[in-house]
């Protein structure tokens, strides 16, 4: 229901309700199941903007589970909000190497090499995510980014066109 919220047009808040109950029954069924405290980790980050309670069960995920590549891959979101762009970076790191094919997971440790203005690697790997997946649109905002951090804009017009082109978000002429 996450992911629902952040790669549809439904509304977090029609979500909220459904993720919620979902997190509370597995964690009923389940109270070790890292998976379930990463994804009310998830949910107190994006739709509570409860920092505090999001890292509480980002960390008990990752205790009950330090193999789960999406864990590591969320936290260090919650990290990067907060600032703390060092620890995500090693958090985003940790996730790409439990999980060196996951397109999501590549394109956001692109974003953070972006942030730390490390322009060449960002390309590099968001040109391993594009081989990986060709198709995984994302990636063509990305290095619009870069390029646009780098100062060639042509590219970066050229990549924002592509992602427009792809998503169907194009701008109108008339």
């Amino acid at each position: 229901y996450s992911l629902m919220g952040e790669y549809t047009n439904i509304s977090r808040r029609d979500l909220y309700k459904m993720q919620m109950d979902a997190v509370h029954k597995a964690l009923e069924i389940d109270p070790q199941l890292a998976e379930a405290h990463i994804s009310l980790a998830i949910s107190l980050m994006l739709n509570d903007w409860d920092w505090i309670g999001a890292e509480r069960e980002f960390k008990l995920g990752l205790k009950l589970n330090p193999k789960y590549a999406t864990g590591h891959h969320w936290y260090a979101e919650l990290l990067l909000f907060q600032g703390k762009i060092e620890e995500a970076f090693k958090e985003i790191s940790i996730a790409v190497d439990l999980d060196p094919i996951s397109q999501r997971i590549l394109k956001d440790k692109g974003i953070f090499q972006y942030y730390l203005k490390e322009y060449d690697e960002a390309i590099k790997t968001a040109r391993t995510t594009l081989e990986l997946d060709p198709g995984f649109v994302p990636v063509h905002r990305l290095l619009s980014l870069i390029y646009t951090g780098k100062g060639m804009y042509d590219d970066a017009i050229r990549e924002n066109k592509r992602w427009g082109e792809l998503t169907g978000n194009k701008v109108k002429t008339d």
